[in-house]
């Protein structure tokens, strides 16, 4: 009876963490949503990268989806050189990978000013 009862409970946790749901979060805290800067500016983008399984083994910057940048040990901190994007309305991208073969999106909206 003992042995069944055993049995019982690891199969039960054994299915419970089966269940639990991987949730990866990736936030770009800087620059704001909307932000302006001029084209004569670099532009520093900082993202918050984390994973309930595994660890985050990248994070790639994109801009308007084109690959620009990517890191593979926190802090998540890229600087977009002076003139690399036109004068106009952008998406910047940040894509966090974890080791379970896994990824989160995050985006703000930039504006450059001539």
């Amino acid at each position: 009876m003992k042995n069944k009862l055993f049995l019982l409970f690891f199969l039960f946790i054994f299915i419970l963490n089966s269940c639990v749901k991987e949730k990866i979060v990736c936030t770009i805290t800087s620059p704001a949503e909307n932000s302006m800067f001029s084209l004569s500016q670099s532009i520093e983008v900082n993202v918050e990268a984390s994973t309930t399984k595994g660890s985050i083994i990248q994070v790639q910057l994109l801009v308007d989806d084109e690959a620009i940048q990517s890191l593979t040990k926190e802090p998540y901190q890229f600087t977009i050189p002076p003139k690399t994007i036109p004068v106009g309305l952008h998406l910047i991208t940040a894509v966090a990978y974890n080791s379970m073969n896994n990824q989160e999106v995050a985006n703000v909206y930039i504006t450059i000013e001539e």
